[in-house]
């Protein structure tokens, strides 16, 4: 599931680039290429976060006294520490040159552990991780060139996605069963279902 779906937009990137850009992409798809835009967001990441911070708290404080959540669960310097380890994984693996799908197997476990951390006090507060995850890889790619961004913008998706659904956690009961055991071939169409749909329609 996951190599078809990025694997279709790669095919597609010719159609969407310049005619200038379209002649740069091989050279930046290379790995010394690769290894330039991910030394250039590593280096404007720290920034791209405080701004992105500032943006997330604007955006939820009305919703967090409405919903009346306890803001000591709320730890900025936790979430951006989070945020900051989850793209330099992302980062490294761009910079290695696999493929966006590949990002599943080094994120994931980060990704739950993430998701546990934040959401055992209140789960509500995933609100604020998720966003901010979300914002700072949309202020990551405002600076990068048309190549550049259609390159890496999947791999920022990988991370929102598996952030944003409780994927890891679906894995770990999944392997507490056979492969043909009943309940996990009764989940597994509505999982298929989860994944591909439009992350507004997925709910925790």
């Amino acid at each position: 599931m996951w190599g078809k779906r990025y694997v279709q937009n790669l095919l597609s990137y010719s159609h969407v680039l310049s005619n200038r850009d379209r002649d740069r992409f091989s050279e930046v798809s290379s790995l010394e290429g690769r290894a330039q835009t991910a030394a250039k967001l590593l280096k404007s990441l720290n920034f791209a976060s405080a701004q992105v911070w500032s943006k997330t708290e604007s955006l939820l404080t009305a919703e967090v006294q409405r919903h009346r959540i306890n803001p000591h669960y709320i730890d900025p310097w936790q979430i951006a520490r989070d945020s900051h380890r989850l793209f330099e994984k992302v980062l490294e693996v761009y910079h290695q040159g696999k493929a966006p799908q590949s990002l599943a197997t080094v994120i994931g476990p980060e990704c739950g552990r993430v998701r546990k951390s934040v959401s055992t006090p209140d789960p509500r507060t995933l609100g604020l991780v998720s966003m901010q995850v979300h914002y700072t890889g949309q202020k990551l790619l405002e600076p990068l060139s048309d190549a550049e961004r259609i390159l890496i913008e999947d791999y920022f998706k990988v991370l929102d996605d598996h952030l944003y659904m409780p994927l890891q956690r679906a894995y770990e009961v999944a392997a507490n069963h056979s492969e043909h055991s009943a309940p996990l071939a009764a989940c597994k169409p509505c999982c298929l279902r989860v994944v591909a749909l439009p992350r507004k329609y997925v709910r925790k």
